[in-house]
């Protein structure tokens, strides 16, 4: 990553990680990513359940009935 001074280039700054040290630090995250997971698989079952309650509407063939509350 080049550092820019009254457009020159004063120097260079480099930075490196080994992949053993990525590997651990994966390693101790690794809560976080399960519930990121867990949250993922969570929308997808609200997901699938809205759009079988929507659609099911449509697979009857038959148009919702308002509501009609019953007088006395």
């Amino acid at each position: 990553m080049p550092v820019i001074v009254d457009n020159r280039v004063a120097g260079v700054i480099y930075t490196s990680r080994t992949p053993t040290n990525i590997f651990d630090h994966l390693y101790q995250e690794r809560g976080k990513f399960a519930l990121a997971g867990l949250r993922h698989l969570r929308t997808v079952i609200i997901g699938l359940v809205f759009s079988r309650t929507i659609t099911a509407m449509l697979r009857t063939g038959r148009p919702c009935r308002p509501y009609q509350p019953r007088l006395p």
